[in-house]
């Protein structure tokens, strides 16, 4: 038995090793064919809904500092620049109660958003109206908890187009 256990560690030990170094270093970036930055310049804001842009431009920054695929760097010196603007943001009812009474609101917020690689000024992706929405309960939460949902799933849409080609 005892010479089992060893063949058994020397093999796990084995196969260890080999699916550590096939797992190596690997990246999901299509678009920016091996880049490693991106400039993230502040969202255009085409509502009248205040605070919208801060808060896609905040939500997008701090998902690329999560994911840690791009670095985020100046605008002159980035190799992708993304671009966005805020084309619609809009609050509706989306279910009702047995007597008609809003149960939950809708906040959609769509976003004309663009990634270009600017030592060949190509575009990596683009998307005229990409929507962003979040639901929140009409008796217990604030439009304001919308609009997060909104931006953040909006923010994960474009993080992903971005580093992962969806």
């Amino acid at each position: 038995m005892e010479k089992l256990n060893g063949k058994i560690g020397r093999f796990g030990a084995a196969a260890f090793f080999l699916v550590s170094i096939s797992c190596g270093p690997y990246s999901f970036n299509p678009g920016g064919a091996g880049a490693k930055s991106i400039a993230i310049p502040l969202f255009e804001n085409e509502t009248t809904q205040f605070g919208v842009r801060e808060a896609l431009t905040d939500s997008v920054s701090f998902r690329f500092l999560s994911d840690n695929t791009l670095k985020i760097a100046p605008a002159g010196t980035a190799e992708l620049l993304l671009s966005g603007t805020i084309l619609r943001y809009e609050r509706l009812p989306h279910t009702f109660d047995a007597s008609q009474q809003v149960k939950q609101y809708v906040v959609n917020v769509w976003a004309k958003v663009s990634v270009v690689n600017q030592k060949d000024k190509k575009t990596v992706w683009e998307a005229e109206e990409l929507l962003g929405f979040g639901i929140y309960d009409a008796l217990s939460e604030t439009e304001e908890e919308g609009k997060a949902r909104a931006v953040a799933k909006l923010a994960e849409d474009i993080v992903n187009r971005t580093v992962r080609g969806w």
